[in-house]
This record gives structure tokens, sequence and C-alpha cells, in this order.
């Protein structure tokens, strides 16, 4: 039997090679990508419940002026000779498989393992991801447990750490600024009672040598004992303000303290999140292979197509 010959027209055979061309990178670039990015994933102990001075306690005079006596609880500057580091590490991978459920609770699982907390998840059969806290102090046995699920072509991982000096800065700062307030408070409240104590005493002495004069100057006595209930009325307002004052910057140092424990806890964890993503047999070809497998595909088309037309099975194509 004779063998087919076809009879192609070079000019026609560059065209239809270059729309086969056009063809083949569209729909590599049209195949589906899952991926989920959670909004916002936060978790850990966190620094952002901020004890405010203004509704710890009622407002007095001088709590009203609190903004002008602390800074910023952020400062986006901290001192340049401070040289301490307070790193905040975040974490976050992706990871392509064929099996997205199993993936998943390998993820899970090595959350639990080190002690971690999962503070959001979705799953599906494509796609899924899982929001969590670790400990810092068992982060890097994670991250290796992590990247050894799959191969390394498979998982893409990214870590970053911030030094929150700044931060710690601002909440030292509170702290002082507190402290030197309260101790000042707390010796104006001596000092009023020890004004207060002499300023009786006096009163007291005044109307105790009236008492022994003839005749008793009822006019003068009234009038000191008028004195010694203004002073007492004067008093007891200022004591009571300054008592006031006093419990409300104790209040705000508790307040202090507690922000420092968050900000402690905060750096000792690790927030982060993972996302698994379903993909094909096409696409895991194309990350192992060195080069893209519709080239692959389009070599070995003409390969076979040589070895059948020697073969006479096919026709033989002749450029005209």
């Amino acid at each position: 039997m004779e063998q087919k010959t076809i009879r192609v027209s070079r000019k026609k055979l560059f065209w239809i090679v270059i729309i086969l061309i056009i063809i083949g990178l569209w729909w590599a670039y049209q195949e589906p990508r899952y991926q989920i990015l959670p909004a916002m994933m936060s978790g850990g102990y966190g620094v952002s419940d901020i004890v405010s001075p203004s509704t710890s306690a009622p407002k007095s005079p001088i709590m009203e002026n609190l903004g002008a006596i602390y800074p910023d609880y952020y400062r986006q500057n901290p001192d340049i000779t401070d040289t301490r580091q307070f790193l905040k590490t975040s974490f976050s991978a992706e990871i392509k498989t064929r099996d997205v459920k199993d993936m998943v609770r390998d993820v899970r699982g090595i959350i639990r393992d080190v002690e971690g907390r999962i503070d959001n998840a979705q799953e599906s059969e494509k796609y899924s991801y899982v929001s969590f806290v670790v400990p810092k102090s068992r982060f890097d046995a994670f991250r290796d447990e992590i990247e050894n699920l799959t191969h390394e072509r498979l998982i893409t991982v990214n870590e970053s750490s911030e030094n929150l000096l700044g931060q710690k800065q601002s909440i030292e700062e509170q702290m002082q600024n507190a402290t030197s307030t309260l101790a000042d408070l707390q010796k104006q409240k001596i000092a009023l009672a020890t004004r207060h104590n002499q300023t009786l005493a006096s009163l007291n002495a005044q109307l105790v040598a009236l008492q022994n004069q003839v005749p008793y100057p009822t006019e003068q006595a009234f009038a000191i004992q008028q004195n010694i209930d203004s002073e007492n009325k004067s008093y007891s307002s200022q004591n009571q303000n300054l008592a006031n004052s006093i419990n409300q910057y104790k209040a705000l140092i508790t307040g202090i303290e507690k922000q420092d424990t968050q900000f402690a806890n905060n750096i000792e964890t690790v927030n982060g999140y993972i996302s698994v993503n379903w993909v094909t047999y096409w696409q895991v070809t194309k990350i192992f292979s060195p080069i893209h497998p519709s080239i692959i595909l389009i070599i070995l088309a003409i390969i076979l197509w040589k070895v059948l037309g020697r073969a006479g099975v096919v026709p033989k194509i002749e450029l005209v």
C-alpha cells in the first residue's frame, strides 16, 4: 500500500504553529488557582487592650490632663540608643497537594503536638487554611515538621520578624510617668494632712485662750469656730480629691502592668496561617519539570509522528 503524502504550505504551517503556541500559552495560564488568604490572621496574646485613663475611673482635673502626660502606645521611631530586641515572629506557608483533607489533618496534628492553638480554619476538597498560634519555644520544631510534610517544591514558606521595641519603650514610659505621678500625689496627700493638723492645732489653741478671758469674747470664739469648720470642710474635699486621683493612678498602673504581661506573651508566641491548595497532575508536572510540559508534549508529538510516518501508519508531510 502506497503511503499517502500531505502537502502543506510553509506559510500556512508557520501560522498554524504560531496559533497553536498562543493557544497553548493561554491554556497554560488559565489553569485554576486555589488560594485563600484570610483577611486577618491574628491570634496569640495581643497588646491592643490598652487601658485608657479616661475610662478607668471618673475624671478629675488631674486625670483630664493624662493625654499630655502619656506618650502614644506605639512608637514609630524608638530610641536609637536602645539596642534591645523584642522580636515578634509571624509565619505563613502555602502547600500544594493532591489530597487537601489529609494534608490539613496533618497540619492540625502538628499544631496540637507543639501545644499550639487553632484560631480559624476552613476546609474543603480543593482548598483550606488554618490560622494558628504556637509557642516560640516550640516554633523551630513546628516549622521543621511543616516543611517535612511534602516536597520542597510543593511548599512555600514565609517567616518574618519585627522588633516591637517601640511598644516596649512606650509601656515603660507610661509606667514611669504613672508611678512618678502617683508618688507625687501621695506626697501631696501627706503634706495636706500635715498642714491641716497644724492649722487645726493653731485654731484650737486660739479657742482655748479665749475661754480663759472674762468676759468671754463670744464673737471672736464664733469666728474661730467658723474657721475650724471651714478648714475641716476644705481638708475633707481636697483629701477626697487626692484619694480619688491616687486610686485612679493605682488602677492605671495595674492596667499598664497588664499591658506589659500581654506584650511579653505576644513576643513569646508565633502567629501565622497555612493554606493548602489542591493541584492537578498538570500543575505538578509543571512544578517538577525543568521545561514547560506543553513543550515536552509538542516534542513527543513530533517524534511520534516521524516514527509512525516512517512506519507508514500516518501520512507523510511534505512542505511546499
